[in-house]
């Protein structure tokens, strides 16, 4: 009995998942972070960009309130040349000399909380790109999933699964088009040859042939049926 009349018996097949709907296998202490943003349940990869955001506008925030107290400090200078000036004007010595003390100790007080937050500031940025490299790094891991998936669909005669690129966004969303066959590999032109290789960060050589692309992209994509390997390309 064939893999497709086992399926057939075992029921309807599930339907291709919402890639943003996939979750990652990324430990709980990449998420830790000094802003109290919840960690990401279940992590799947649509909560984990929404927690990346919501860092993302701590940072925001928190520069605006570093912004906010330099403009508080810049006004505590001119009130404290103004003093300086008015001392040497008055006889009440004593009294000046105490708020201007006063003043210098608001401002040493400021200082000190524009440090902290830029502090805070940095930390976040940490947090922000510790979990863009731990997303970056399971790439390859889902493009041998996802095509391996995809060789499994065929052989059922079912809908393939949307293989994103390692390297930049795509394909989905950009003006390239789906890949389902390697029919549809034979028809793509020579631009568009180079952004899948690009994409799937397939390396070749400037002088690489048309054919020889389409086979690149054949390989990488999982298409290794008899029928696929004895495509002949153009």
């Amino acid at each position: 009995m064939d893999s497709l009349e086992l399926q057939q018996q075992s029921g309807a097949v599930d339907e291709p998942q919402n890639p943003l709907d996939e979750e990652l296998d990324i430990p709980d202490d990449v998420f830790v972070n000094q802003e109290n943003v919840a960690l990401p349940q279940p992590k799947t990869r649509a909560n984990i960009m929404q927690f990346e955001q919501e860092l993302s506008e701590k940072a925001v925030i928190a520069n605006d309130e570093v912004y906010r107290a330099r403009k508080r400090v810049d006004r505590a200078d001119v009130t404290k040349y103004k003093v300086q000036k008015a001392l040497a004007q008055t006889n009440n010595e004593n009294s000046l000399i105490a708020l201007i003390r006063r003043i210098s100790n608001d401002i040493g007080s400021i200082n000190r909380n524009i440090n902290t937050m830029q502090t805070n500031i940095n930390t976040m940025q940490t947090d922000i790109n510790s979990i863009k490299d731990e997303v970056s790094g399971m790439k390859p891991l889902m493009l041998y999933v996802r095509t391996s998936e995809n060789a499994r669909r065929r052989e059922l005669r079912e809908p393939s699964i949307p293989v994103p690129f390692l390297v930049g966004e795509g394909p989905e969303g950009t003006d390239l088009p789906s890949i389902n066959s390697v029919e549809d590999i034979e028809l793509l032109d020579l631009e568009q040859l180079r952004r899948f290789l690009t994409g799937y960060n397939v390396r070749y050589a400037l002088r690489t042939s048309r054919v020889n692309m389409k086979i690149m992209l054949r390989d990488t994509l999982g298409f290794c049926r008899v029928s696929d390997m004895r495509m002949n390309f153009s």
